[in-house]
C-alpha cells in the first residue's frame, strides 16, 4: 500500500507552487514592461525582431548588457505572436527554472520536517514575486547561479559549467557571480588543472562579446556619454561609505532583517555549521558584490541581491529552523510570510536621499496601482487640452508607451534629467514612484499648482502647473 503524503510534504508545495506561478503569471499578462525591464528587455527584444542578426542595439539604447535575453524573448515572438502574454510566459519559464533549482537545493540542505516551510518562503518572497510581474530577466540570472550551485553540491559539473558560461552572456553581472561560483570552486572541491581550464574555457565566449561590442560601440562598460556612464563611472570614498550603508540596507529589507540576524548570532556563537557549501556561498557571493558594487555610483537595487538573498534562505530554513519542533517552525514561518506580505502595502520614502526610495517595483508589488492611474491620466490629460508633449515627466514616467505595452503609440512625455532645473517645465509629471528626483526639484513642485490628482494607495500621480511661466513659453 502507497503511504499518503503528509499535508506539509514539500513534494505538494513544490506542486501547488508550479500552480501558484501559473496563475500569477495570467494575473499579470495585461502588466507593461516598466522600468529598467524596458530598457534590458523590451528594446532588446523588439530590435533583434525587427533585425535579426544585428546584436548592437543603436546608441542610446546600448546599456553594454549583452541582448540575449532580449533574443530569448524575440524569439518567443516569433513562435507565438509579439504581446505582452509570451513576454509573461517566457518569466515563468525562468522563474519555473529558478524555483526547480532552488527545490532541489532545498531537498539537499534542508530537513524534511522543515522543507515545506523553505518552500514556502520562496514562494512569498516579495522581489521574486515583483520580478516575474515586472518580467525581470535577473531571474534568470538567479537561476542560473543556484543551478552553478547546486551542480557545485551535487557534483554534476556540467551544470556548473553551464552557469559559468551563460550567466556572463545574459549580464554584466553575470561577471560577479562566475567570480563568486569560480571561489566557491576552489573553496569546496579539490581542482585538477582540466576542470581549471574548462571553467576558464566557459568564460571565453562572454570574452568575445565584450571584444566584439567594443569593435562595434566603441566603448566596454559604459559610454562615454549617456545615461548609465554616470552610474558605471567611480565613486569617491564619501560615495563609498554611502554606497556601504544602502548595500546593508538593501539585504535585510524586505523581511530578510530576521534570517540575517539569526545567521549571524549563529555565526557569532561558533555553532557547528552543517551546510558548508551554503555557508561558503552566503560569504562569497557577500564579499564578491560588495567589490563589484560599492566602488559604483550606480543605486543598489534589491534584485541585484537576489543570488545571495535564496542562500541565506536555504541557509536559515536547513541550519537555523531545522532544530525546532513542527510547532514552533510553523509559527516562525507565518511571522516571516506576514512579513513578506507587508511590503507589498509599503509607500516608500520621498526623499531621494532615502535608502529605499530606488526600490518602487524592485522589491514588491506596491507600485502596481500606477498602470491604472497613468491610464486616467491620460484621459484626464485629453479631457483638459494639454498635449501629452508638453508634460515633463521622470525616470520612469518617460518611458515610451510603445516599448511599454507593445503598441504603436506616440505617446510620451518629455524626458527629465535631475540635473537639469525643474523652472524650465510647464506642466510636470509627478509620481512618488519615481526615482532619484532631487529633494530641491520635489520641494519646488509642492509650490506649484497641482492640475490634476489622481491616488491609489500607495501610488501618489499628479500634474503640476508651473505658476511663474506661460504655457505658450515652453522651451
Amino acid at each position: 500500500m502507497v503511504q499518503a503524503k503528509k499535508w506539509y510534504d514539500a513534494a505538494v508545495f513544490f506542486r501547488a507552487g508550479v500552480i501558484f506561478y501559473m496563475l500569477f503569471t495570467v494575473l499579470c499578462a495585461g502588466l507593461p514592461f516598466w522600468g529598467d525591464q524596458v530598457t534590458l528587455v523590451s528594446i532588446p527584444a523588439q530590435w533583434l525582431y525587427a533585425h535579426p542578426g544585428n546584436w548592437i542595439l543603436p546608441e542610446g539604447s546600448d546599456t553594454g548588457h549583452p541582448p540575449f535575453y532580449g533574443l530569448i524573448v524575440a524569439l518567443a515572438w516569433l513562435l507565438a505572436g509579439k504581446n505582452l502574454l509570451v513576454a509573461h510566459l517566457v518569466t515563468l519559464l525562468t522563474v519555473l527554472l529558478l524555483f526547480t533549482q532552488y527545490y532541489l537545493l532545498c531537498k539537499r540542505y534542508v530537513p524534511e520536517h522543515i522543507r515545506w516551510l523553505a518552500v514556502l518562503l520562496f514562494l512569498f518572497q516579495p522581489v521574486i514575486l515583483a520580478q516575474t510581474a515586472a518580467m525581470s530577466p535577473d531571474l534568470f540570472l538567479s537561476a542560473l547561479f543556484l543551478m552553478g550551485l547546486e551542480g557545485l553540491a551535487s557534483g554534476r559539473e556540467k551544470k556548473l559549467y553551464a552557469a559559468l558560461l551563460l550567466m556572463p552572456l545574459f549580464n554584466l553581472r553575470g561577471w560577479m557571480l562566475d567570480i563568486a561560483l569560480i571561489l566557491l570552486l576552489f573553496l569546496h572541491t579539490k581542482t585538477s588543472m582540466r576542470t581549471i581550464l574548462t571553467a576558464g574555457l566557459m568564460l571565453l565566449p562572454a570574452c568575445c562579446w565584450l571584444v566584439y561590442h567594443h569593435a562595434q560601440a566603441g566603448w566596454w562598460l559604459a559610454p562615454a556619454q549617456g545615461y548609465w556612464s554616470h552610474g558605471r563611472s567611480l565613486n569617491d570614498l564619501p560615495g563609498i561609505a554611502a554606497k556601504a550603508a544602502e548595500y546593508i540596507v538593501r539585504n535585510v529589507a524586505f523581511g530578510m532583517f530576521v534570517p540575517w540576524i539569526c545567521i549571524l548570532f549563529h555565526f557569532l556563537r561558533k555553532k557547528p555549521v552543517g551546510n558548508v557549501l551554503l555557508a561558503r556561498s552566503i560569504w562569497v557571493v557577500f564579499l564578491v558584490l560588495i567589490f563589484f558594487l560599492l566602488p559604483f555610483r550606480n543605486p543598489i537595487l534589491v534584485r541585484y541581491l537576489l543570488p545571495l538573498m535564496l542562500p541565506v534562505l536555504l541557509f536559515f530554513s536547513g541550519e537555523i529552523l531545522a532544530p525546532y519542533t513542527f510547532t514552533q517552525a510553523r509559527r516562525i514561518g507565518l511571522l516571516m510570510i506576514l512579513l513578506f506580505l507587508s511590503y507589498h502595502f509599503w509607500a516608500y520614502p520621498r526623499s531621494n536621499y532615502s535608502l529605499l526610495t530606488n526600490d518602487w517595483g524592485n522589491g514588491s508589488l506596491a507600485h502596481l496601482s500606477i498602470f491604472k492611474l497613468e491610464e486616467q491620466m491620460q484621459d484626464s490629460l485629453a479631457v483638459h487640452d494639454i498635449p501629452i508633449q508638453d508634460v515633463y515627466a521622470a525616470f520612469p514616467e518617460y518611458k515610451d508607451r510603445s516599448d511599454m505595452y507593445l503598441v504603436k503609440s506616440d505617446a510620451a512625455y518629455r524626458p527629465f534629467s535631475p540635473d537639469r532645473s525643474v523652472s524650465i517645465c510647464g506642466y510636470f509629471l509627478y509620481s512618488n514612484v519615481m526615482n532619484g528626483l532631487p529633494d530641491s526639484t520635489v520641494h519646488a513642485l509642492f509650490h506649484w499648482t497641482p492640475v490634476i490628482k489622481l491616488h491609489a494607495y500607495p501610488v501618489d500621480l499628479i500634474l503640476y502647473q508651473n505658476p511663474a511661466i506661460q504655457i505658450e513659453q515652453f522651451p
